[in-house]
Formats: structure tokens, C-alpha cells, sequence
């Protein structure tokens, strides 16, 4: 079996290591508050009736993850995808959709989209929000705080170019994100999308009526000045949107109470178990995986996944196993300046995590294993499989023992990829770092 598992390694890691050049990413982008909630509430300010108003902001937000073809994992298709023809396109992709560039480059889409509209304006809605997504990140990738980030290589991969790696943002990781954190860029990218929407063609002849922007403009302040997912609730309804359930999983703290509530809009298919089945990766790692993810994701103790009784191993097991309750937290946002933390956390720190963990019930619980996961696909030269995380080769240790990279996706945590390093020593699978990666 271990000739077998090394014969399989040494081939997969030389397909690894050939990695695409030129591939474009920027991390820095605004989540669902904006992609949804502010793009349905300028569509309605803009004359669009409530329904069109929702399928636009559904097109806009479905950019996010919310269809497979929009899944892009910069992990794979910067470091680690097995295809280079795929990591390319998945490269292209998500600069297409994210970071086309300022300029005339960011309203691209929106130009071809409305040039060819014409009487299918209703019909194009869906796509209408698609093309505003890229303009709305163009802000959110420009200014000091969404510079990038000099990211170290994953786990000893070369990446080109690095992700941003959120572990090394520490409380500034999700900071280029926020409306809050970046006011005046959030109301330009607000201007500029209400302008957008008043230029799209009338459908089925029926003018619409947009309102003046200084009205519309003098409203936002409470939107972006919103530090919390009750106060940008509290604003939407304020503002007549009453389902907030968008608001799920975005990287901002609950606030007073647990949210709860969630959004039906992603079209995603339902993973039928929380197992691999992916190609090509050796039995004995997919065992290890599978076991780990059933016993982090379960019921109990999110650390009990390291086998280690209470108080025992290393400090850096120790950290891990803050690390592994800190990511299993319901509210990522309270939990996100800790998770991300770029060093060793301190002993004060780890009290933070004590106290964010003391009451169980604050874990994120799901009625399946499965259900815990966005479903992801590697990047192969062959139709892959649906799966709830991704393995991947790592450069073995110096004694020539194997490494393995799991990447997974969990649906607390949306705006992160998970990265999870094992290795092998005589004979025994251990995870013993994890890390996340911003990747919107």
C-alpha cells in the first residue's frame, strides 16, 4: 500500500507543479450586502419593479458562488489545479467576473449586454446583474486598504500569483470587503451602479421612473456606516425589504443576537454525502479526510478532530486546535480577526477563543455532514466529480515523508477557502496547519 500511495504521489505531484503564468487575482470585493441587498434596493430606486429588481440583485449576487460555473477556487486555478488548459479558463473567468480592470475594462460587460438587449430586456435581468457585479468590485479593488497582501506560498507551493492569503491580514483580512471600513469607495461603486441601472432599455415599452440620486444618495449613510448584520438588517427594513436572509454569512459579526436567517437564491446542487469520491487521489488519504472532516464538522468538540485529550500536545497543536473551534464558529464575522491571525495566537488571544467557543451551541450545525459544504470541483482535464473538498499534493516533508492539501469551502464561512495541510509519519495521518484564503 505505501509503495502504491508514494508511486501515486511522486506522478501527482509532478502534474502539480507545472502552474499557469500571468493568472489574475485580487481578493478584495463586497459581499452580499451590496451584490444583493444594495443592487435590489438601487434597482427599485432606479423604477425597476420589485420582482425585476430581485433578479437583477439574484444575477448580481450568483457571481458569488452561487452557481458552479462561478465556484473559481483561486487556490486551484493559481496553485494547485491539475489542468493547465482549466486554470487558465477558471483564471480568465474570475478576472472577467471580479477584477477586469478600471476603466472602460469594468463596464465591458455592461456595454455589450446593453447594446444587444433591445426587446429581450426582460428576459436579460439575471444577466443585467452579472454585468454589474465586476463594476461594483472595480471599487472595492482600488485604494490603499485593497492592496494586496504579500502573501507566503501555501504550504510550500509556488503560486502564480500568490492568493491573498486572509492569515495574513490578521484584523485587516476581510477589511477591503467592508462598506464601513471604505465609505467613500462603497458610495462611488453606489453611484455608479444606480447610473447603470437608469440606462437600461425600457421593458416591453413601459418607461420607468427612477428617483434624483441626491435622494437616493442621502439614504445610504446608515447602510454603510453599518457595522454589524443587525444594523445592516435594520437598514434594509427601514428601507422596505423585509428578507434579509442575504445578509447570511457575510464578514461581519451577528450583532446582538445569532443570525439566523438565510438565503434560497444560490443555484447549487445538493452534495449526497460528505465523502470524497474524487479521482486518482490514494484510498488510505481520501479514509483520513473523510474521518477528520466527519469528526471537525460533527457534533462535538471541533478540536477533538486531532485525537488529543484536553490540555495535551504541542503549542502549535494547541493553536491548531483554536483554530479548528474558531472556524467551526456560526458568526465567522466575530471570529474572523482570530481566525485569520498570521502568527502563533497569543495567550490572550486564546482566551478570546475560550470565550467565543464557551457556549456550544455557537458552533455552526447542519442537519448532514454534506450539508456543511459549498460542493466544488477540481480543476481536471476530465469531467470531475461533485465533491465537499478538494486533495491536492504538497511538496513532501525532507525525510521524503508525503504531504496532502484538503480544500473545502463551508457555508458559515462562504468568502474563505479552507486549506488543511496533513502529513504522514510512521505510517499515521495528522492534519497540522490550517489556514484560509480570501477568494472573492
Amino acid at each position: 500500500m505505501t509503495r502504491t500511495l508514494d508511486r501515486h504521489l511522486r506522478a501527482w505531484t509532478a502534474a502539480a507543479a507545472v502552474l499557469a503564468s500571468g493568472l489574475p487575482f485580487n481578493a478584495a470585493a463586497w459581499e452580499a450586502d451590496v451584490h444583493f441587498g444594495l443592487t435590489r434596493w438601487l434597482a427599485v430606486q432606479a423604477g425597476f419593479s420589485a420582482p425585476q429588481a430581485e433578479a437583477i440583485a439574484t444575477g448580481n449576487q450568483r457571481v458569488d458562488f452561487g452557481a458552479m460555473e462561478t465556484m473559481l477556487l483561486v487556490t486551484e486555478y493559481a496553485c494547485t489545479g491539475a489542468d493547465a488548459e482549466g486554470r487558465a479558463e477558471a483564471a480568465r473567468a474570475a478576472r472577467r467576473l471580479h477584477a477586469p480592470g478600471g476603466g472602460e475594462a469594468s463596464t465591458e460587460a455592461l456595454r455589450t449586454l446593453l447594446r444587444d438587449a433591445g426587446p429581450k430586456a426582460g428576459l436579460l435581468l439575471l444577466k443585467f446583474g452579472e454585468a454589474l457585479h465586476p463594476l461594483q468590485d472595480a471599487s472595492a479593488h482600488e485604494g490603499a486598504d485593497a492592496a494586496g497582501i504579500d502573501a507566503p506560498a501555501i504550504a510550500g507551493l509556488t503560486c502564480d500569483p500568490p492568493p491573498m492569503i486572509a492569515a495574513s491580514g490578521g484584523e485587516q483580512a476581510h477589511r477591503a470587503d467592508l462598506t464601513a471600513a471604505r465609505p467613500a469607495a462603497a458610495l462611488a461603486m453606489a453611484r455608479a451602479s444606480f447610473e447603470w441601472l437608469q440606462r437600461y432599455p425600457p421593458i416591453a415599452d413601459a418607461a420607468r421612473v427612477a428617483a434624483d440620486w441626491p435622494r437616493v444618495g442621502a439614504q445610504l449613510g446608515g447602510f454603510v456606516a453599518a457595522s454589524t448584520k443587525a444594523a445592516k438588517a435594520a437598514w434594509f427594513r427601514e428601507h422596505g425589504m423585509e428578507d434579509t436572509g442575504f445578509l447570511e454569512g457575510i464578514s461581519l459579526p451577528d450583532g446582538a443576537q445569532p443570525w439566523t436567517a438565510t438565503w434560497s437564491g444560490r443555484r447549487l446542487p445538493r452534495l449526497q454525502e460528505a465523502a470524497s469520491t474524487q479521482h486518482g487521489v490514494p484510498e488510505e488519504v481520501r479514509r483520513f479526510f473523510d474521518g477528520f472532516f466527519a469528526a471537525w464538522l460533527g457534533d462535538g468538540d471541533p478540536a477533538a478532530a486531532l485525537g488529543l485529550a484536553k490540555g495535551e500536545g504541542t503549542p502549535a497543536q494547541r493553536d491548531l486546535a483554536a483554530r479548528l473551534r474558531l472556524w467551526r464558529l456560526h458568526d465567522h464575522g466575530a471570529a474572523a480577526a482570530l481566525a485569520h491571525a498570521p502568527s502563533a495566537l497569543t495567550r490572550t488571544q486564546l482566551q478570546r477563543v475560550d470565550a467565543l467557543v464557551r457556549n456550544h451551541q455557537a458552533y455552526a450545525r447542519y442537519p448532514r455532514p454534506a450539508d456543511a459544504f459549498f460542493p466544488l470541483m477540481a480543476i481536471e482535464s476530465y469531467a470531475p466529480p461533485l465533491l465537499p473538498y478538494i486533495v491536492r499534493p504538497l511538496p513532501a516533508l525532507a525525510d521524503g515523508e508525503p504531504r496532502m492539501l484538503a480544500i473545502a469551502k463551508l457555508r458559515h464561512a462562504p468568502y474563505d477557502e479552507l486549506l488543511l495541510v496533513a502529513q504522514r509519519r510512521a505510517g499515521r495521518w495528522s492534519v497540522v496547519s490550517l489556514q484560509g484564503v480570501r477568494d472573492h
